[in-house]
């Protein structure tokens, strides 16, 4: 069943970027995935993201998303889980 809500949701000013922390995770509970919905709709290219994995200790790590806005407009990034 698919989640009902997103993992958290971030409003991003034009050159600007900001971080959303995903979860703790361990290996044998690794998310599939995620998807960022961006509204309004932006130009090709124009809102970026990527994952960074941070604080790994024995079998546990934090996900964290960068997304960042090289538009012209604000936009708002609702991150999803898959």
């Amino acid at each position: 069943m698919a989640d009902v809500y997103p993992i958290g949701e971030v409003k991003i000013k034009p050159h600007e970027q900001s971080r959303l922390l995903l979860g703790s995770f361990t290996k044998d509970k690794s998310p599939t995935g995620f998807s960022v919905h961006v509204t309004p709709e932006s130009e090709h290219d124009s809102v970026t993201s990527t994952i960074m994995s941070l604080d790994k200790k024995a079998n546990a790590y934090n996900l964290i998303m960068n997304i960042e806005n090289f538009g012209d407009k604000t936009v708002k990034a609702q991150v999803w889980p898959m």
